[in-house]
């Protein structure tokens, strides 16, 4: 979806892209986490957040500051992880 796609394929059926994708490069959940809850917190009409890093204990930390702070569901999927979104 990165790549502007604006249609999907899941579970063997055509899904109409209708929502914006944001990604961010190059934070770190240590040294950047304020900045990260920052953005987050400007950003409209979000009910769950995905944590998605490369060690699990930072992810679980900024998934539980993102909880915390902002009240926002969040969680940090498993490496392979299948997560379904309800439109």
């Amino acid at each position: 979806m990165l790549e502007g796609e604006k249609e999907v394929e899941i579970h063997r059926q055509s899904v109409k892209v209708r929502c914006r994708i944001e990604a961010i490069f190059g934070y770190s959940a240590h040294l950047d986490g304020p900045a990260l809850l920052d953005f987050v917190s400007h950003m409209k009409k979000v009910r769950h957040a995905f944590v998605v890093m490369g060690e699990p204990h930072s992810a679980s930390f900024l998934a539980q500051r993102i909880q915390d702070y902002l009240g926002i569901s969040a969680q940090t999927p498993e490496a392979g992880e299948s997560v379904e979104i309800e439109l």
